[in-house]
């Protein structure tokens, strides 16, 4: 989509574009984060935080990119919906103003939906993954 459309698409494609590369470059290190203090017993509380944070913010970029909406120009009253524009556009009509924060809100707790549910299931993989390492180990001593 590469025209406004309040409360649906309000950047181009080159915005398209670049949440993209937010998104898959911070849930990678996201996942690392969450996955390493965990299984190598490195980072502790900080690097599981942080874990979580960076993997919000590659999620919400995910989310913006696949539905063509940024959520701060949603919350601010901006769009850059135009091909090829580089500087966001007012918003001013106040129904237009009112469907973007509402789409910006659904989009954020989305986000905070889908990075808890990932962040809980790569805690859950490295915790099975000590559990099964473990048991090898104890089995290996006993025999």
């Amino acid at each position: 989509m590469d025209d406004y459309q309040p409360g649906v698409c309000n950047i181009n494609q080159d915005g398209v574009e670049y949440r993209q590369k937010i998104a898959y470059v911070a849930g990678v290190v996201g996942a690392l984060l969450l996955f390493t203090p965990v299984y190598f017993g490195v980072g502790g509380l900080f690097g599981s935080v942080l874990g979580v944070f960076v993997m919000y913010v590659g999620v919400l970029n995910y989310l913006q990119a696949r539905n063509s909406f940024c959520v701060n120009h949603g919350t601010s009253g901006t769009q850059q919906a135009k091909a090829g524009t580089t500087q966001a556009e007012e918003v001013t009509d106040d129904i237009s103003l009112e469907k973007d924060k509402a789409r910006s809100k659904s989009i954020i707790k989305q986000a905070i939906w889908v990075t808890l549910l990932i962040s809980v299931l790569i805690l859950a993989v490295a915790l099975t993954i000590i559990a099964f390492t473990a048991e090898i180990a104890f089995e290996a001593t006993v025999y």
